[in-house]
């Protein structure tokens, strides 16, 4: 690469989100991961609540045409 405006280290939902975003604001990043893909991960599944970011992200069509499980609520319980 001859020119790279940010460096991102980490693919994670954060790291690939802010590339996301920043490439498509015109910036040249660098996405640094450590593991190699597919990586172990967590989470296939996923509740209405999500919508808003992954239609920003510009991949919410392509996860309700997915084989994900549908949650339609989802609540949150602790000891407290």
């Amino acid at each position: 690469m001859k020119h790279i405006d940010v460096a991102i280290v980490g693919g994670g939902p954060a790291g690939a989100a802010l590339a996301n975003f920043l490439s498509r604001l015109g910036h040249r990043c660098c996405l640094f991961e450590q593991a190699h893909f597919p990586r172990y991960h967590i989470g296939e599944s996923l509740i209405p609540n999500t919508y808003e970011l992954f239609d920003k992200l510009g991949v919410l069509s392509k996860l309700k045409n997915s084989d994900f499980p549908r949650k339609h609520s989802v609540r949150f319980v602790s000891p407290t």
